[in-house]
């Protein structure tokens, strides 16, 4: 974004083939304008030209505003909230933040839950399909036997 390097040069390939990474480099003296500049809008045009999906992995979103620059550039937004942790207040502030910039989250990931102990916190994983390929693991309803949820 700043000049120094082409994206075809700053991507970098990973052990697992069709995955790449552009890692952010060095902190930038001048990060808001960078952002909201065109430097960022045309590298996610030019990436989109040769990656089927891009996962752009922000800062958090209430403590660092920077972080709504982007997200008139991204098409679709999920955040991540750590189980037990984050404070609801914290989540909803995120939210509201989003639609300031006509952006809401399209999901919520619920990470770092804590564990719970006792046979009823596990019964539903163990009961009803869940390991029968309902949730992922097996075929698709109504699809070829050969076809798996990715």
């Amino acid at each position: 974004m700043v000049g120094t390097a082409t994206l075809e040069e700053a991507v970098q390939p990973t052990a697992l083939g069709n995955l790449f990474v552009l890692l952010g480099g060095e902190k930038a003296p001048n990060p808001a304008e960078l952002l909201s500049g065109k430097g960022f809008a045309e590298m996610m045009t030019e990436a989109l030209k040769s990656f089927d999906r891009i996962v752009v992995d922000t800062a958090p979103l209430v403590p660092v505003s920077d972080t709504l620059l982007l997200l008139p550039f991204i098409q679709t937004v999920c955040m991540v909230v750590q189980g037990g942790k984050t404070p609801r207040n914290a989540v909803l502030r995120g939210i509201e933040l989003m639609k300031k910039v006509a952006q809401r989250p399209d999901g919520i990931v619920l990470n770092k839950m804590p564990r719970r102990s006792g046979i009823d916190y596990y019964y539903y994983y163990g009961e009803h399909g869940y390991h029968d390929g309902v949730y992922g693991s097996g075929p698709v309803p109504g699809a070829s036997p050969k076809e798996k949820i990715a």
